[in-house]
């Protein structure tokens, strides 16, 4: 479904202090030397969890516990909540679940994860043209951007034109609902 032009550059403005507060360049201060780390099992996780032998912790890392990965391949970004909870929705160009190659939405359980063959994200956009800042509405459904309408081949990126990373956003984007 196809919002209107006007309700979507409403949204577009909405999410905008969004995207913005995901940017800030500030960072945490380092902890101060007395910093006890506590290396027992944290509340709610399983007897036996060692800190020490977790493969996805920094060294010295004392605010994160228990990290699990979910996806294994590609570059997979953009990842939101659903308001229960229970699932993510993401873009990724990871050819393991994404053979066109250019950012599509998915969807997947935060307790299965992707998998690493890609078995648990599965596709909500239309699998052509490119895709991002997908999000959760309240009922469930995906609220994404997409070039599709345009043409179904990805169109050519800033960083594929110059070698520089750069965030496009594209004039043949739309808004769509899944």
């Amino acid at each position: 479904m196809v919002l209107p032009r006007l309700a979507a550059c409403r949204l577009a403005v909405a999410l905008v202090p969004l995207l913005l507060a995901g940017c800030a360049t500030s960072r945490p201060e380092a902890p101060a030397a007395s910093v006890r780390v506590d290396t027992a099992a944290p509340a709610g996780f399983a007897e036996g969890y060692a800190p020490a032998s977790d493969s996805l912790r920094f060294t010295g890392e004392v605010h994160l516990r228990n990290i699990r990965q979910l996806t294994f391949g590609g570059n997979n970004a953009e990842a939101y909540w659903s308001f229960d909870g229970q699932e993510l929705v993401f873009q990724s160009d990871w050819d393991a679940i994404n053979p066109q190659g250019c950012d599509q939405q998915f969807v997947m359980s935060v307790a299965a994860g992707a998998g690493r063959d890609g078995a648990g994200a599965e596709l909500v956009s239309t699998g052509r043209g490119r895709t991002t800042c997908g999000y959760f509405l309240a009922d469930g459904r995906v609220v994404y951007a997409s070039t599709h309408a345009a043409s179904p081949a990805c169109p050519t990126t800033t960083a594929e034109q110059t070698g520089r990373y750069v965030w496009d956003v594209f004039p043949t984007y739309d808004i769509y609902v899944a």
